[in-house]
């Protein structure tokens, strides 16, 4: 279980909080990984899901993801999710956009901090696809990815 603690105390007068530095959330209270732990869920989970750190690397995916997107589930773990997949722009051509990271909700979801959603086009093994695809951060680790097919 993971507890997030407020950086200020609750009894400090109003007004601008004192800086304070940054502090990197990639472990639970108990010492271990944020990541891993969410790894086992994603792994498990029925829904299309996947888990990329913040470096975009494919962390885990669930077997919905793997059948939708059509990804080996043991190959694809540990490779760039934009190795895996192609973004690519709704026109009849289907040609690659030109900044894929940012249009994919996940990677943007990982670098931002932020919850992202997009409507996007994803060539993958050849085929072409549209999906809702929605970023959830998780602290400064990575983010988690959900995928619904248009």
């Amino acid at each position: 279980m993971s507890l997030v603690l407020p950086l200020r105390r609750l009894s400090a007068p109003p007004g601008p909080d004192p800086e304070v530095p940054r502090v990197a959330r990639t472990l639970h209270l108990d010492g271990t990984p944020l990541l891993e732990a969410w790894a086992g869920r994603v792994r498990d989970a029925a829904e299309a899901m996947l888990l990329v750190d913040r470096s975009g690397r494919l962390m885990a995916l669930s077997r919905p993801c793997g059948e939708l997107l059509g990804l080996d589930l043991a190959r694809a773990p540990g490779a760039l999710l934009l190795d895996l997949v192609q973004v690519v722009d709704f026109t009849a051509a289907a040609g690659p956009v030109p900044d894929p990271e940012v249009q994919l909700p996940p990677l943007r979801a990982a670098v931002t901090g932020r919850l992202n959603r997009g409507l996007v086009r994803l060539r993958t093994d050849g085929t072409v696809r549209s999906y809702d695809v929605v970023g959830i951060p998780l602290s400064e680790a990575g983010a988690l990815g959900f995928v619904a097919p248009v």
